[in-house]
């Protein structure tokens, strides 16, 4: 999970549920690659959550490449969605604690009890995290000139992500899709 991990929650939940559809992944990642734009994929029988993370380029492409690891936390995600969503907040925690996850004019990181929660800084435009998972999940006080290694892509508006209304809902998993509780 640690290259999806540090994804804003609405984000996370689309492509957490994406997971589980390989076939409309797949898909979805040809399309794309060819040259397709998400507004012109009306033709499709995708599941919702993959239309909405086929509007990531970076994020679709991820899964596509990594198919087998894709598929893998689909299925973790059916099956146990409660353990998915307690590793993630376990990789956000060690990036936090280490200093490398913050609020940044592309995000807003905020504490909620025991949950770290990741937002759209503005509500309209979601930004995909680039991150190295072996630099921002590991202690970096021998190396300072690691910290501080999360950018940022293109903003992408978020239209899809509020009409498929997945969000992550830390007391019970990702929730909007019937997943992950």
């Amino acid at each position: 999970l640690a290259p999806i991990s540090l994804y804003p929650d609405p984000l996370l939940a689309n492509t957490l549920a994406a997971c589980v559809y390989e076939d409309d992944f797949k898909a979805a990642a040809k399309f794309i690659a060819a040259g397709g734009k998400v507004d012109e994929n009306t033709q499709n029988d995708w599941d919702p959550s993959v239309k909405v993370i086929a509007a990531f380029p970076e994020v679709i492409k991820l899964l596509a490449d990594n198919p087998q690891w894709a598929v893998a936390i689909g299925q973790a995600y059916l099956v146990q969605g409660a353990d998915v969503m307690a590793a993630v907040q376990t990789l956000r925690a060690r990036a936090w604690d280490n200093g490398n996850l913050k609020s940044s004019p592309q995000m807003t990181v905020v504490t909620e009890g025991k949950y770290i929660i990741i937002e759209p800084a503005k509500p309209d435009v979601v930004y995909v995290p680039v991150y190295n998972p072996s630099v921002v999940y590991v202690d970096n006080s021998a190396n300072a000139a690691a910290a501080g290694v999360i950018g940022f892509g293109l903003g992408i508006a978020t239209g899809l992500i509020l009409a498929n209304n997945l969000d992550c809902n830390w007391h019970g998993g990702c929730g909007g899709g019937g997943y992950g509780g």
